[in-house]
């Protein structure tokens, strides 16, 4: 069994982390949601912390995302994926979307979404396991 030390786990999720700062346009990256057939319904703007990151400082192989803005949905449809994106929006990291409680790695109250609603995404963590 591999485990990695913590200061390796802490600069490993730093790194990543600090790729959805990169970008030619501004300083801060976004989340995306998107459909099964990669049509983006949602574009939410995350806020630069201290540092100007997106992301706090790595503890325990661990960074917290700091305030994600709510977004508007673009266009009716069902959420399965998302992506942390840079401003040039090359994607960082993706994942699936479900409902609370059914194991998605970003879970939603409701993944069938509505044109013109809002939607919030109250936290986001990234995480560099042992």
């Amino acid at each position: 069994m591999i485990q990695k030390d913590m200061t390796a786990r802490n600069v490993a999720c730093e790194a990543i982390v600090g790729l959805v700062d990169q970008g030619s346009l501004y300083s801060c990256g976004h989340l995306s949601l998107y459909t099964s057939d990669a049509t983006r319904l949602t574009w939410h703007n995350l806020t630069a912390g201290e540092g100007g990151s997106a992301f706090g400082v790595s503890v325990d192989g661990t960074s917290t995302a700091n305030t994600i803005y709510d977004a508007t949905t673009i266009m009716d449809g069902t959420a399965a994926r998302f992506a942390f994106e840079n401003w040039d929006g090359s994607s960082i990291w993706s994942g699936d979307v479900t409902l609370v409680g059914h194991g998605g790695s970003l879970q939603l109250e409701s993944v069938s979404l509505v044109k013109d609603t809002t939607v919030s995404i109250a936290s986001a963590i990234y995480v560099v396991p042992a």
